[in-house]
């Protein structure tokens, strides 16, 4: 199954000049969250952005798992509460729900930890979150991917234009046949060990003994950028070749 958020994120983010270290992926468990929620932040990010468990049913726990790794209360956010009640409000107008009422489940989006604030949610009803905890800015996004893009596109994306202004973002992307993600892992290490401004993402295929490789490079004025990006390309295939496989086609971004 594809984590399309994810990718989606990851995409934009390095689009803006932005690199993205790790994606993981954790079930619903509050403890799980926490517990991923401190090893990350133990690794001192600029950013952790987290998307989904944010709605009211009973398995959305993403801000009580935040609350326990931040050793903070969470506890009913005024303004978070008076956005859900007006976007009920609003689709009870609408005749699009039984009941306008504050529901139980519906407070329970109005719950952020102590210290959080709530980002408005242009298109669905739960509102996203932001807090600052030991220089780490953390996002929660609902899950809803049309809900995360715009809430994205509103909140994160115009802050990062702003920090990192004057950042280029090169990409080459290259699908091979005949060699697997796992096959190739070793060689993408040695290749960005070597070319240290290149950061090289790969993909497994549909199809079998295949994959796809990304080789990203955000740079602030430097004029060697194309060269270092075209070196890194032709090292990874070579690579692909010495395991027996082929370039189908690259892509330039």
């Amino acid at each position: 199954m594809l984590n399309t958020n994810s990718q989606w994120l990851s995409k934009n983010i390095t689009k803006l000049g932005g690199s993205v270290k790790r994606i993981y992926t954790i079930g619903d468990s509050v403890e799980e969250i926490s517990d991923i929620i401190k090893y990350i932040i133990n690794r001192r990010p600029e950013y952790l952005i987290i998307s989904g468990g944010l709605g009211p049913t009973f398995d959305d726990k993403t801000l009580q798992g935040l609350a326990v790794a931040l050793n903070k209360r969470l506890i009913i956010n005024k303004t978070a509460l008076e956005s859900v009640q007006e976007k009920y409000r609003k689709l009870y107008s609408k005749g699009l729900i039984k009941t306008g009422v504050l529901l139980k489940s519906r407070i329970k989006m109005a719950e952020l930890p102590e210290g959080a604030e709530p980002l408005e949610n242009p298109v669905g009803t739960a509102p996203a979150v932001k807090i600052e905890y030991e220089s780490v800015k953390i996002y929660c996004l609902p899950g809803v991917p049309e809900e995360l893009k715009a809430i994205f596109a509103k909140h994160i994306a115009p802050l990062l234009k702003k920090e990192l202004n004057g950042i280029k973002y090169y990409e080459r992307s290259i699908s091979v046949e005949g060699v697997a993600e796992s096959e190739i892992s070793d060689e993408i290490e040695i290749i960005m060990n070597e070319v240290k401004q290149v950061y090289i993402k790969s993909h497994p295929q549909a199809y079998e003994g295949g994959c796809r490789l990304r080789i990203c490079l955000s740079t602030k004025g430097d004029r060697n950028a194309v060269k270092i990006l075209k070196k890194a390309s032709e090292m990874v295939e070579e690579a692909v070749k010495k395991l027996g496989g082929r370039v189908l086609e690259g892509e330039d971004r």
